[in-house]
């Protein structure tokens, strides 16, 4: 199996996860990926994979949720290029 870059959710944009669900998700790279800002504003997100389940390039920012993950990284935001970006809160 070749791993990609991306993830099982991908967005080269800002990406906003909300609503009062499930997301399950198995994957053998990231899970959920944002080339910008991903916000969770609630939900219930049962993820396992093998490196990433939420990351970001400019940041992430979580108002609500449940979370269960079995990754490498729960969350991962970095920018090597901008010292501005890359938060998590």
């Amino acid at each position: 199996m070749e791993i990609s870059d991306d993830a099982v959710i991908f967005s080269k944009d800002d990406l906003t996860l909300n609503g009062n669900g499930t997301l399950n998700i198995l994957s053998a790279g990231n899970a959920v990926s944002s080339k910008d800002d991903l916000t969770v504003t609630g939900g219930i997100y049962k993820i396992s994979c093998s490196a990433d389940a939420f990351e970001a390039h400019d940041s992430i920012a979580i108002n609500d949720g449940t979370f269960d993950f079995t990754c490498r990284n729960g969350l991962e935001a970095e920018d090597t290029d901008d010292d501005t970006v890359g938060w998590i809160c």
